[in-house]
């Protein structure tokens, strides 16, 4: 709140209903939170994006090769500050209590998340499972995966303590619930290794378009239009940002990274 009173966030009900606010004003509702029972979670507040000049943190080695965020810098312009509107780096800070509804990432992307005081209770489904949670539009069937007794009996259940960075591969379905107040960093992201999930969402995201749209479905635009309605991406910019990745890593003179002068 003494760092950052203004910068807007938004904010989480019990109930799933989503309205703005101010760190500074959060900040006020935190100290209060006692006078009032439904907890509010503060989600998705783009820090290292609005804030460059703060350098909250850097990234771990292993979690660096990230394509999407890269994407998203590059196209607006800079090195992620600005506004983007399609930045995945995220904090969040949210009460005990506080909790995110079953979901698969953005683009069925890798996602790591760092607790940085708190802690957290994750399910999580594994992707071959992925089926028993969501339909052909990759939507999840239900909010809570422990009204699915079918996956729940699958899905492997986590405690994050402070400190902790999890992973969760593409694909896995998860949900989780904050069983200490808690402030963490998730980023969404992709490289080679998972860069085909990406495509398989688009496509039963798109088939599931189509099916909707009837004698519609032949509008290439429209397709389009929806998909990236849906997903925040479409083919045709799914194709710009892996044009992109091989522009700022092949090199420029014909030769192949790792030459030399042979």
């Amino acid at each position: 709140a003494a760092l950052f009173p203004d910068s807007e966030v938004s904010v989480v009900d019990g109930a799933g209903k989503r309205q703005e606010m101010s760190i500074g004003e959060y900040s006020v509702w935190w100290e209060r939170r006692g006078e009032v029972s439904a907890p509010l979670y503060l989600k998705d507040w783009h820090l290292p994006c609005h804030h460059p000049e703060y350098g909250a943190y850097a990234l771990p080695a292993h979690v660096a090769d990230d394509w999407l965020n890269e994407h998203w810098s590059a196209t607006s312009g800079g090195d992620g500050g600005g506004d983007s509107g399609g930045d995945h780096r995220f904090v969040y800070v949210g009460p005990a209590g506080s909790r995110t509804a079953l979901h698969a990432d953005v683009f069925f992307s890798f996602s790591w998340s760092a607790n940085v005081c708190g802690s957290k209770r994750w399910w999580l489904l594994p992707a071959s499972e992925r089926r028993l949670v969501s339909d052909a539009a990759t939507q999840p069937l239900a909010r809570d995966i422990r009204t699915l007794p079918a996956a729940a009996g699958l899905a492997v259940v986590v405690e994050q303590g402070p400190g902790e960075l999890l992973f969760v591969p593409s694909g896995w379905y998860h949900q989780v619930e904050n069983t200490a107040d808690c402030i963490s960093v998730n980023h969404n992201w992709l490289n080679a290794c998972n860069a085909r999930w990406a495509l398989i969402r688009l496509r039963e995201v798109l088939a599931a378009v189509r099916c909707g749209l009837g004698e519609d479905a032949e509008d290439q635009e429209l397709c389009m239009g929806l998909l990236r309605a849906r997903c925040g991406l479409d083919l045709w910019e799914w194709a710009e940002l892996l044009a992109g990745v091989a522009r700022r890593r092949l090199p420029r003179d014909g030769t192949r990274a790792g030459d030399g002068d042979r």
